[in-house]
């Protein structure tokens, strides 16, 4: 079985996958790109060595053959270069920098000496110096910070004698540390080498990143070994990044960044850009340009190189996909149609929805960030720059005066929808995507980012921590609801724009597309805003986030009065107030179908807190106050008292206990289509039953719908269906179906109640 295989070669089958980057080098080898010699190992390799501790039979003697072509690939080109060889993973799929490399392999006395009759004492010393560190943290597992108390101080231009010391040093803590000493063996080192990138398959970083992405763990690393270049040898070196086309921009225009002596780059923000290039060494700037443009036509995509400048001559490590602004996306992909490189299909199927859907959303301006302070989940795109406010009133109150807020609580209900709507973002420790907080903002447009689990808000102190990070309400931070990152302190933030490029991709979605874009949206403003985007109707407009502010007290005395007048009269205000609320709706979306949902959210949430009142009674009776009302209103939280409010009394449950309420929403919706219908409008009302999860509820509500339209003494054409959002309701939805005119998945609470 054949696990090896050169960049070169076509010979015979391999078993298992050799990974993206040999993918790539492979490729760039095909198209007559300078690679440096080299090969690639199966992750079939791996997969054995994970389960083994051992490589497969044969796969090291197919390694050493593989060495032995190398060293005879490199003699004939240069024969006087020592051939140190880098080991680095080559996964199925791409896993950025999350496993180990081992570099410098080979570092022994006579390359040492050869290495210094090729490029100097220095670099030699310096060689040797990586190869220790590498050696001791990647394939030893000495502790870093052991290291870097014997090399922090060393600098890259340290004279040779000072980067020989710290080399003495290292050696000497290699085999304290293992027991152990550095082979001077050149294969005994690349064996360890491929050993180490094969068993950090399994480390921590590796593991937690699959298992974010849904990766599979089965599927091993392959690995790539190549020679070593070297961009710090003289004038005439550095290392670099080429784009194809600009991957800020989508120019049309070669682009990057290129760092002159240097063995690695530091950040992408201190290269000196392709001119430099252009103007120190002309040739090779033209030899970079013709491996983009070539390995563009491969990829049919903006594509970037990493490159590095050796002694005057270019070498390439690595090719894939560029990254790009959203901006650039929408361009790349009309110019490569434009250019007859893809098809509309095609780049259609290239672009990614989330990326390009945050040119719609305000960014944080490019450049280079800050650390953040923390992180959590980016559940409403879009980003923000904000004073910390804990309570939804005071962001209510700074809102109005003028100030930006950052909304910070621990999970946000139909209280804060005031607060959410009117903040420049929202920061919660709890909850996901799915939680309140998020389908909220996500509504609105509001950025937010949810599920900072290690944020403590201290409600006494006015602060909130993140372990040793503490920023006090009243000051300054910024969100990244897209990536999920919180950072201190004010940062640039730009306005969402949607160029031509946009526009144009967006015109061919809707050609090629089949399916109706509805939107959700609960007020006219967003109804507006979501037609004005192209929507063809709204899908779910949620009553529940009607009754924010001032409605709230309505909807708690409908639901706590035990005063049947004083019911009524609760009842008829909601009325009045859910017409001109389901009227507007209708009229904004005139033609187009409007799926209205019966309230739906947890009983509790329409509730006052009962810690609060049990605090105010308490202190009513401490100070001899009266305490009749609020015992009463105690007594009617405790009959409305739930486990789990989630699974308790909500949606159609509700409308069995409390009738009174779905009545009161049907007869509104009736009277709004009536007004619209006397003014000329075409109203397309589709009522929604919530949480069903028997045919028996279905048939109770929609036998009151019925009734209720004819009452209504005229002809009203009114659809009627249900949520699918239970497990019961999924079994049972044959049965559900022959009573309902449409489905809704509500796949928040399917899938919770589904997976517990």
């Amino acid at each position: 079985m054949r696990y090896v295989s050169d960049f070169g070669s076509t010979q015979g089958k391999i078993a298992g996958d050799l990974g993206t980057r040999d993918g790539a080098l492979r490729a760039l080898t095909r198209i007559g790109a300078p690679v440096p010699p080299g090969f690639a190992i199966s992750n079939v390799a791996c997969r054995m060595f994970v389960e083994t501790g051992d490589l497969p039979e044969g796969a090291w003697e197919q390694i050493e053959a593989a060495v032995a072509r190398l060293d005879a690939a490199v003699a004939a080109m240069d024969a006087g270069r020592p051939a140190l060889l880098s080991v680095r993973s080559s996964a199925p799929v791409d896993m950025p920098a999350l496993m180990d490399a081992a570099l410098y392999l080979g570092t022994n006395p006579d390359s040492t000496a050869a290495f210094a009759q090729w490029a100097g004492a220095e670099a030699a010393a310096l060689a040797k110096l990586r190869f220790l560190e590498t050696y001791a943290n990647v394939i030893r597992g000495v502790p870093v910070s052991r290291i870097r108390a014997i090399t922090g101080a060393v600098t890259p231009t340290a004279p040779a004698d000072v980067l020989d010391a710290a080399s003495a040093a290292l050696d000497a803590l290699i085999v304290e540390e293992t027991q152990r000493p550095v082979p001077t063996d050149r294969l005994s080192q690349v064996r360890e080498g491929v050993e180490a990138v094969f068993a950090s398959w399994n480390a921590r970083p590796a593991t937690a990143y699959r298992r974010v992405n849904g990766i599979s763990d089965e599927t091993g690393t392959g690995a790539v070994v190549h020679l070593m270049v070297f961009g710090n040898l003289d004038s005439a070196s550095g290392v670099g990044v080429g784009f194809s086309r600009n991957p800020t921009t989508g120019d049309r225009e070669a682009s990057g960044r290129y760092r002159a002596e240097a063995d690695h780059p530091t950040t992408a923000y201190e290269y000196q850009g392709l001119d430099a290039l252009a103007t120190s060494d002309p040739d090779t700037h033209v030899a970079l340009q013709n491996a983009l443009n070539s390995y563009e036509r491969e990829r049919l995509d903006l594509v970037r190189l990493d490159y590095v400048r050796e002694m005057g001559r270019l070498w390439i490590l690595e090719g894939r996909v560029a990254e790009r602004t959203p901006e650039a996306a929408a361009k790349v992909a009309v110019d490569l149609v434009t250019e007859g490189l893809l098809t509309r299909e095609q780049a259609l199927t290239r672009l990614d929805p989330q990326h390009l859907g945050t040119m719609m959303h305000p960014r944080l301006a490019p450049g280079e960030l800050p650390e953040p302070i923390a992180s959590g989940s980016g559940s409403s795109p879009g980003a923000a720059t904000g004073v910390v406010v804990l309570d939804s009133d005071a962001a209510i109150e700074a809102t109005a005066a003028g100030e930006s807020v950052i909304l910070v609580k621990r999970e946000t209900t139909p209280e804060d929808l005031v607060a959410i709507r009117t903040a420049a973002g929202v920061l919660t420790s709890h909850g996901g995507r799915a939680s309140h907080a998020a389908l909220v903002a996500r509504g609105i447009g509001t950025p937010a980012v949810t599920g900072s689990f290690d944020m403590l808000i201290d409600l006494d102190a006015a602060e909130v921590r993140w372990g040793g990070t503490t920023v006090k309400a009243g000051e300054t931070i910024s969100i990244d609801g897209s990536a999920g990152l919180v950072y201190a302190g004010p940062l640039s933030v730009i306005d969402g724009a949607q160029t031509e490029d946009f526009t144009t991709v967006l015109s061919w979605a809707d050609h090629a597309r089949t399916l109706e874009i509805w939107a959700n949206a609960d007020t006219p403003g967003d109804a507006a805003a979501a037609r004005a985007a192209g929507a063809e109707g709204i899908g779910l407009a949620r009553t529940e986030y009607m009754f924010s502010g001032d409605r709230l007290d309505v909807v708690q005395r409908i639901i706590l009065t035990t005063d049947a007048k004083e019911q009524a009269d609760a009842l008829e205000q909601l009325e009045r107030l859910q017409v001109g609320d389901f009227e507007r709706l209708l009229e904004v979306m005139d033609g187009q179908p409007v799926v209205v949902r019966l309230l739906d959210p947890p009983l509790h949430e329409f509730l006052p807190d009962r810690l609060d009142v049990e605090y105010e009674l308490a202190e009513a009776r401490a100070l001899g106050e009266p305490t009749a009302e609020l015992e009463s209103l105690e007594a009617t939280l405790d009959k409305f008292e739930e486990s789990n409010p989630m699974l308790g009394l909500r949606g159609v449950r509700l409308a069995v206990v409390i009738p009174e309420v779905y009545k009161v929403q049907v007869l509104a919706a009736l009277e709004a289509v009536r007004r619209r219908l006397d003014a000329g409008g075409d109203p397309r009302l589709e009522l929604m039953i919530p949480l069903v999860g028997t045919v028996e509820e279905l048939h109770l509500i929609r036998d009151m719908i019925e009734e209720e339209v004819h009452n209504a003494g005229r002809l009203l054409e009114v659809t009627i269906g249900t949520m699918i959002e239970l497990p019961r309701a999924a079994l049972v939805a044959d049965e559900i179906a022959r009573e309902s005119d449409f489905f809704s998945f509500g796949t928040n609470d399917l899938t919770q109640t589904t997976m517990g």
